[in-house]
């Protein structure tokens, strides 16, 4: 049987929706939405066949169609003829996947037997003993996702730098580079492809979530990361025991921008990576960092005129209201830089707060064997406790954390790794040593470069910071940052 082509799939999908009438159309989307909550009111009929097989993919957006249309009266004759053959091709791939299940698991060993002593003449099965994780079938709960491979896994870093109508993020490569630092000191294989329209990320992070090979990448110009640059990619990946993605662009609610201005959705990131049975990543921790604005509203702070914001004017908005929320899949951590609907701030020349807070977090935190949530929850502390002013006014980030890890995340450095000690600091702001019980975090514990172009007032609340030349009389040094 023929495999379902996905574009005559949209195709007929496209004639079945403009042949509903318009109480039909409000009806479908009203069975959908009661079903996942996930359309916008005012998504058109052109829209809707692509954002149901985006969504649903192309077999399970058809058993969906199959459903919902048996609720919609009339035009049965057009989606039987239509939908028929697609609902029979499915059906008969979903059986023969159960059936080889099946045959499967009748070639195995009884379950709770030593496949050893069952090939002993005269021998009886053993039972396996069970523990108090491991009765009626249960799998035992083992706490920590297990890294053993070499290398650990990959890290993909999309940098978004130039963009059309002439805007630059300066300030990027900074982050690219202490990212990059960060994650092969950590026994990541570090690779970057740059400046990528929304077209072009989804289809490299579709690279990524299956086994890519070279000549794939090279066609989005993939770098590796080589001790201290990023080079020419000679040698296709291979995925490890965990997946690292960092998105460095503009962006607005629920979204990050192409260099097109298109918004491609968080949640549409997170869905390329979903557990399947073919994927080399099922079952293991995929962390993805997103550096980009959330929306246009700025958060109260102190005063400057030199800030950068990873917003776009030009970009459209997300086709998602909901789509940072917290991901169904499992084994996904999802940590942005700002919360929904707020800027974020980057420093032209030191990076931004939140990659540069993320990559000092993890050289300390990784070191001292942390999970990755309780790291990242610093991250959360330092970046919060920072303030300063852009042009509109005094600004503040928060950045949030989502995930369904079903396991705690423990990185180590690599052992075989050139970098047997920390990374060296590349240009983040340097952190003064702290006792072990004292929780990092918070501006007071920044040594801040000064210059007379912007002020960044330090967290009021924040432990008193002994005087200095350029911070007497509760004055906030003046660093060089951004809007």
């Amino acid at each position: 049987m023929s495999e379902i082509s996905e574009e005559d799939w949209k195709r007929d999908l496209t004639i079945i929706l403009e042949d509903l009438s318009s109480a039909q159309f409000i009806k479908m989307k009203e069975c959908l939405r009661g079903f996942l909550q996930v359309l916008k009111d005012g998504l058109s009929r052109e829209e809707m066949p692509g954002t149901i097989i985006e969504f649903y993919g192309k077999e399970k957006s058809i058993l969906e169609m199959e459903r919902v249309m048996e609720e919609i009266p009339k035009r049965k004759s057009l989606v039987q003829h239509l939908l028929k053959p697609y609902v029979q091709k499915v059906r008969s791939k979903l059986e023969k996947q159960q059936h080889e299940k099946k045959r499967r698991r009748k070639k195995e060993p009884e379950e709770g037997t030593s496949p050893a002593a069952d090939q002993l003449e005269g021998s009886q099965p053993v039972k396996k003993p069970k523990t108090r994780d491991s009765q009626d079938g249960k799998a035992p709960w083992d706490g920590q996702y297990e890294l053993n491979s070499q290398p650990t896994g990959l890290c993909l870093i999309i940098n978004n730098k130039h963009f059309s109508g002439g805007d630059v993020r300066r300030g990027t490569d900074k982050d690219a580079g202490s990212l990059a630092e960060v994650f092969s000191w950590l026994g990541f294989r570090v690779l970057m492809c740059k400046d990528q329209t929304k077209n072009q990320m989804e289809r490299v992070l579709k690279c990524f979530a299956s086994q890519c090979d070279l000549s794939q990448l090279q066609e989005f110009n993939v770098q590796e990361w080589t001790r201290s640059e990023f080079t020419d990619l000679l040698e296709a990946p291979q995925h490890g025991d965990a997946f690292i993605c960092c998105v460095l662009s503009h962006g607005n609610k629920g979204g990050v921008s192409g260099t097109d201005g298109q918004s491609l959705r968080i949640k549409q990131i997170t869905r390329t990576f979903i557990a399947t049975p073919q994927s080399p990543l099922t079952a293991k921790p995929k962390v993805f960092l997103i550096q980009a604005c959330q929306g246009r509203q700025i958060h109260p702070g102190v005063l400057s005129d030199d800030l950068q914001a990873d917003d776009s004017h030009s970009t459209q908005p997300a086709d998602d209201s909901h789509s940072t929320s917290i991901p169904q899949e499992a084994d996904i951590l999802v940590h942005s830089s700002t919360v929904e609907e707020y800027i974020s701030v980057r420093d032209p020349t030191k990076g931004s707060w939140f990659i540069q807070s993320v990559c000092e977090q993890l050289k300390e935190g990784c070191q001292r064997n942390e999970e990755i949530e309780v790291i990242l929850r610093r991250v959360n502390y330092e970046v919060a406790g920072k303030e300063g002013v852009l042009r509109r006014g005094p600004v503040k980030q928060m950045p949030a954390i989502w995930h369904t890890l079903r396991k705690g995340l423990v990185l180590t450095p690599h052992q075989n790794s050139a970098a047997t000690s920390k990374p060296a600091d590349s240009g983040a702001v340097p952190r003064k040593k702290k006792p072990a019980a004292e929780v990092s975090g918070g501006s007071g514990e920044t040594q801040i470069m000064i210059d007379t172009t912007l002020k960044l007032a330090l967290n009021p609340q924040a432990p008193e910071k002994p005087k200095t030349r350029d911070s007497q009389d509760g004055k906030a040094p003046w660093v060089n940052l951004i809007s």
